[in-house]
């Protein structure tokens, strides 16, 4: 009996200190968390990271990461779920200028507004888990409007003027009740009035929601996220577009 309840307590404290993920399983960074913050660490090898490991759960509107070097002579690299935008897991927006990582330190940002947990497969680094705490501001702006029935499309153009360097998302979801129509939807941030092909733009064409997102880092300054909705077919019913602006304040670096 007694060493039944030995066991049971041994069995209860292992419980306590194994996390409750399976991330523990393989090597990479795994953040926790239930608001946006950053937390500087270091990476230990030149890697290339497996994007479909990648493993972004949370319960709020979006969840993600993104990965700043310091200095500024590696890539960046992130992704962010949001689904109201047509952003999944299994399809994400990919914040970064690659998936290549090298050894260096990085402040890494969790981007979230609800509990969530992300693991960013990076092999050789071993298994290191964080719950950042560094402030970082992070806003969402609502960027949704219509295309009218036989109309050829519409747009919508979102002006951030930014105090600090930060990466801006602008990403947006096409849905109708056309049986007919066919959209093209097309997304940038730019300095400019309209998107340049100096700024990535990724386009999902055609598809029952079609969807579209950009995603830059800048310096200071003023920026448009623009949303384009071009009609290639049918135009016998309304689009609706659900369309968001991101803007994540990065900063100067140490």
């Amino acid at each position: 009996m007694r060493r039944a309840s030995l066991l049971a307590m041994l069995l209860l404290l292992c419980g306590l200190v194994v996390p409750a993920s399976h991330a523990a399983s393989g090597e990479g960074i795994l953040l926790r968390g239930s608001k946006t913050a950053y937390v500087d660490l270091y990476v230990y090898v030149n890697t290339t990271i497996d994007a479909a490991s990648l493993r972004l759960s949370g319960r709020g509107s979006y969840v993600g990461f993104f990965m700043s070097p310091a200095p500024a002579n590696r890539d960046t690299v992130g992704a962010l779920v949001m689904p109201r935008v047509g952003a999944v897991a299994a399809d994400p927006i990919r914040l970064g200028q690659s998936w290549e990582v090298q050894a260096g330190k990085y402040r890494v940002f969790l981007l979230t507004n609800g509990p969530a947990e992300v693991f960013v497969p990076i092999t050789g680094q071993g298994y290191r888990g964080y719950t950042p705490r560094g402030t970082a501001p992070l806003s969402v702006r609502t960027a949704d409007f219509d295309a009218a029935p036989l109309s050829a499309g519409a747009s919508r153009k979102t002006t951030v003027q930014l105090r600090s360097r930060s990466l801006v998302v602008a990403a947006g979801r096409a849905t109708t009740k056309s049986l007919a129509s066919v959209d093209r939807v097309t997304a940038c941030v730019t300095a400019a009035t309209a998107c340049s092909t100096t700024y990535a733009a990724t386009a999902r064409l055609p598809s029952v929601t079609p969807w579209s997102y950009g995603a830059e880092l800048v310096p200071p300054g003023t920026y448009t996220g623009v949303l384009d909705l071009t009609r290639v077919g049918g135009a016998d019913a309304a689009t609706h577009v659900a369309g968001s602006v991101v803007i994540l304040t990065i900063g100067i670096q140490t």
